[in-house]
């Protein structure tokens, strides 16, 4: 499967992710994000580069909205990566793809409202190699006004592959 990244990866080397599920573990406004997405360290967000709305377009988008956006975020390195075609991955088209993940990785924490929960992220990388939330997942999640999976997903940019096992990644080479 080829991915994009867009960011640093150390001189092109992939470092093995650490999933902690967590922003931080003291009290503050940021454990509002916690298990909301992956979190820790080195975790590798990628996205299908013919997919019809990824991250650079929901950047393009906000900016078209009228929103102060950062485009710098756009102008770092983009990598071209190549993810093993036998790397198991955990994929949400939909609702019933979502809660059939809850079921089996309900979040320890559960901060958001019943009957909606977040992942367990670091359960879930411990058994997959990767997290895709497609563009027909991210299109049911969302519409105009109203995002479906509440909470759940909703720090999702677009289409996102997350890589939770970079041993996997079989090719890494520069776009830009």
């Amino acid at each position: 499967m080829e991915l994009w990244h867009i960011g640093e990866l150390n001189g092109g080397q992939i470092l093995q992710p650490e999933v902690t599920g967590q922003v931080s573990t003291k009290p503050s406004w940021e454990e509002w994000f916690n298990y909301r997405e992956p979190w820790g360290e080195n975790i590798l967000f990628a996205f299908p580069p013919a997919s019809l709305f990824s991250y650079p377009a929901f950047i393009e988008s906000l900016v078209m909205t009228g929103w102060d956006m950062d485009l710098s975020q756009l102008e770092r390195p983009w990598w071209k990566l190549e993810l093993d075609p036998d790397a198991n991955i955990a994929t949400v088209n939909g609702e019933e793809d979502l809660r059939i993940l809850q079921r089996r990785f309900p979040c320890p924490e559960n901060p958001c409202c019943e009957p909606k929960g977040h992942l367990d992220w670091p359960a879930l990388a411990a058994e997959f190699d990767a997290f895709w939330l497609t563009y027909e997942g991210f299109l049911w999640g969302y519409e105009p006004g109203n995002w479906r999976y509440g909470c759940e997903l909703c720090f999702f940019s677009g289409e996102t592959v997350v890589i939770f096992n970079t041993s996997l990644v079989t090719r890494v080479e520069p776009l830009n």
